[in-house]
């Protein structure tokens, strides 16, 4: 029978190892945009959620091989024996 929950793979290991830097310059690309008087396609100021999946794009397009395979085995541990507590609490 497969497992419930979250299934890891490297960009979700990669998005949850880096949260502070990635909300710092998704946050520093929402201040620029909304300074340029841009707006969602809705409608409204943009929010640092709308740059989060850009951001990671090119930060992870600059991972070497190594890191990314580091990344890849990770996920498989935290696929096997789940996330460790502490880092839960993050």
């Amino acid at each position: 029978m497969p497992k419930m929950g979250k299934q890891w793979h490297s960009q979700h290991v990669f998005q949850h190892e880096y949260k502070e830097a990635i909300d710092a310059k998704a946050n520093r690309l929402c201040a620029k945009a909304i300074k340029a008087s841009e707006r969602r396609p809705k409608g409204g100021d943009p929010t640092h959620f709308d740059f989060r999946e850009q951001v990671v794009t090119k930060m992870m397009g600059k991972l070497k091989k190594r890191q990314l395979e580091e990344l890849q085995s990770m996920a498989k541990e935290y696929n096997k024996k789940g996330l460790h507590p502490e880092l839960k609490s993050k």
